[in-house]
């Protein structure tokens, strides 16, 4: 199995120890700062974000996934204290996310379908989880500073090169 960090950081722009040289925004709650003399926007925001849920999509097809187990969950706010954070911050969450919030539990499977809504509320830091397939073949993984981990066998180099294309970086990591 192999890890791999999926990110919105071009990897040419970290330095020798691995950091990222730029100030760039690492959270929905950095919305509203200046980051490169620009106003961080919600709508920037949510480009990102479907960025990631498009990349996680494609490897979860990839790979024939259509169902993940929720494991280690833990929830740091309740619907109505999540709710107001992402408020505050000109974010909202759709009812179909605001009930994922409410239902989930540890074990749980959640369908393909949900995985947007999963992802989500796990990038907008309202929840807290990894997921699994249920033969442990492949683990998701959301880190700090808008880090997506995934430890599964090789995603295909083409899937590499086309996230690329639209601004989204997959590097292998050593275990």
């Amino acid at each position: 199995m192999k890890k791999y960090r999926i990110t919105k950081y071009n990897p040419f722009l970290r330095d020798k120890q691995g950091r990222y040289a730029l100030s760039e925004w690492t959270s929905y709650a950095d919305i509203g700062k200046l980051y490169n003399g620009e106003v961080f926007e919600p709508n920037e925001y949510i480009c990102v974000e479907n960025k990631y849920i498009q990349v996680l999509m494609m490897i979860l097809k990839d790979k024939s996934i259509d169902t993940l187990v929720v494991k280690d969950l833990e929830k740091y706010f309740s619907i109505a204290e999540a709710v107001k954070l992402l408020n505050d911050s000109d974010l909202s969450l759709s009812k179909k996310e605001e009930e994922l919030f409410e239902t989930v539990r540890n074990e749980n499977i959640i369908s393909i379908s949900q995985v947007d809504e999963m992802t989500k509320l796990l990038l907008r830091e309202c929840l807290w989880c990894k997921l699994r397939t249920q033969e442990n073949n492949l683990f998701i993984q959301v880190g700090y500073d808008f880090y997506l981990y995934i430890y599964c066998e090789n995603i295909p180099r083409k899937i590499i090169s086309d996230v690329s294309m639209f601004q989204m970086y997959i590097e292998e990591m050593d275990i």
